[in-house]
């Protein structure tokens, strides 16, 4: 089982039309195709539930999630018409799952993370710890719905944190809620050709910034200090520009400083580690699900939604 994440706008496509392709490539792993068991082959159980969503996240605003913001959502699929984001979410799900007779104990939780979708960091101080909780599972994040900021940060989050082991983005044009073919012909022949991955974002991009944070703990050190930490982590003294040029370090002459990304980026990680153990009562590397669900519960932003009927219900701690 996996645990999906993804951002969502107005569009509720862009969360349905990927997960779409998940289970109706699961289905025909099922059966043995053979493009579909690739798709999985790194996944959990091939033909045996890798890929199947255990849960699903969503990252959105609380208009959004309340069905504040008003539009008409139809699903030609399954015929059903609701003005609320997370119903038609809900009911399209529900809908596509009993289709494919997929028993009801294998349907996903599906919750939604309140978001200022505008603000970066708002969306990066939610989406870490939802990374750090899921660590020992697998999970993928869809990069195709959500603001900039929100996708912004569920990448960056997940590069901090090395948790994600897939990102991936499904091109397709209109707002449908389902690939675009027939039903019938995608049930018999699932087209993986519009899912695209993007593999090289799999990076501990934390791990490297806390060395070298950890390093310049004292304000300075000379270049050879830092080019022997680089190669330590493997890493030669070419990677020193990189560093300069992303605003970590400085250089002067033979002094290397830290620079004012470096300083920015610890702060913001140093208060999500403080409000999680203050909410949740634990350091955010020992968070898990259940902890998760505490922090987010008492922080107001959780909110589980029902596929059986698409109720809308904040989580307490």
């Amino acid at each position: 089982m996996v645990y999906h994440v993804s951002g969502l706008g107005l569009q509720p496509g862009g969360l349905t039309v990927p997960l779409s392709y998940v289970y109706l490539a699961f289905k025909a792993a099922e059966k043995s195709d053979r493009d579909a068991r690739r798709f999985f082959e790194l996944s959990g159980r091939v033909g045996g539930g890798g890929g199947l969503p255990e849960a699903v996240i969503v990252f959105t605003s609380r208009d959004v999630i309340l069905g504040k913001v008003k539009a008409r959502y139809e699903d030609r699929w399954f015929r059903t018409r609701t003005d609320s984001c997370p119903r038609a979410v809900a009911r399209y799900l529900s809908s596509l799952l009993s289709h494919l007779e997929l028993p009801r104990r294998e349907w996903p939780e599906l919750y939604f993370v309140e978001v200022d979708h505008t603000d970066f960091e708002d969306c990066f101080f939610k989406a870490y710890p939802t990374f750090m909780a899921l660590a020992s599972h697998e999970v993928w994040v869809n990069m195709v719905g959500g603001s900039n900021q929100i996708n912004a940060a569920l990448l960056s989050s997940g590069c901090f944190t090395a948790v994600p082991t897939r990102y991936y983005y499904v091109f397709q044009e209109g707002a449908l809620l389902h690939p675009d073919q027939k039903m019938a012909d995608a049930v018999r022949r699932v087209d993986l050709s519009r899912w695209c991955e993007l593999p090289f974002f799999s990076l501990q991009i934390g791990g490297l910034m806390s060395r070298i944070s950890r390093l310049l703990k004292g304000g300075v050190v000379n270049v050879a200090q830092l080019e022997g930490e680089l190669e330590r982590m493997g890493l030669g003294k070419h990677y020193i520009p990189k560093l300069v040029s992303s605003r970590l370090v400085r250089v002067e002459g033979s002094r290397v400083l830290r620079g004012w990304m470096l300083d920015y980026w610890d702060r913001l990680v140093r208060r999500i580690y403080e409000d999680v153990r203050g909410a949740a009562g634990v350091d955010v590397g020992r968070l898990n699900i259940a902890a998760w669900r505490r922090w987010a519960g008492a922080r107001g932003v959780l909110w589980r939604v029902s596929l059986d009927d698409g109720r809308v219900e904040k989580c307490s701690p």
